[in-house]
């Protein structure tokens, strides 16, 4: 009788340790299959912010290459109206001496108020400095034609020099438009 009722309290004790395991361990994956899923959105919203940043960059690439395109358009219009500049220039300036009788259109680029440029700055033909009071005025070109002058003066105010305007001078002397159209 005492095998009978030592075989059930044996099989308790080499059961109950295991079941005890048994119950950590549900315990415990359990608490991984909670930290799992916590992982998961923490993954999925990781993988949600890279697309959205992807789509970001992608934008912004293409707004690269836009600004690229329309740098490089502007670049070689600059370049176009420079070299127009000149040889317009080139073409109407043969000599000083061509210009000082007859009539002459020039362009002036503005005016200016105790601003002088010095002499030694005044390189080219094409720059003149004119006196009349304590005004400076800078004046470019020089053109039998008026069209030729004009030309000069929409290049001018296309690349931002807004106030330019044509001049005529006769023998040398400055007139007003009116006086010699």
């Amino acid at each position: 009788m005492k095998k009978q009722t030592l075989l059930p309290k044996l099989f308790i004790i080499l059961l109950l340790p295991i079941f005890l395991v048994s119950c950590a361990a549900k315990k415990d994956l359990a608490a991984l299959k909670v930290d799992y899923q916590e992982q998961q959105r923490s993954l999925n919203s990781f993988k949600e912010q890279q697309n959205i940043i992807k789509s970001e960059l992608t934008a912004l690439k293409g707004e690269n290459e836009k600004l690229k395109a329309e740098n490089d358009k502007l670049q070689k219009q600059l370049k176009a109206a420079r070299l127009s500049i000149k040889e317009i220039s080139e073409q109407e300036l043969e000599s000083q001496e061509k210009y000082k009788k007859g009539l002459v259109f020039k362009v002036q680029i503005g005016a200016y108020v105790k601003r002088e440029i010095p002499d030694n700055l005044s390189t080219s033909e094409n720059l003149e400095t004119e006196e009349k009071g304590d005004m400076q005025r800078i004046i470019v070109g020089q053109f039998r034609d008026y069209k030729k002058a004009e030309s000069l003066k929409n290049q001018l105010r296309a690349m931002g020099v807004g106030d330019a305007f044509i001049v005529p001078y006769v023998d040398d002397v400055r007139k007003t438009l009116e006086e010699v159209l």
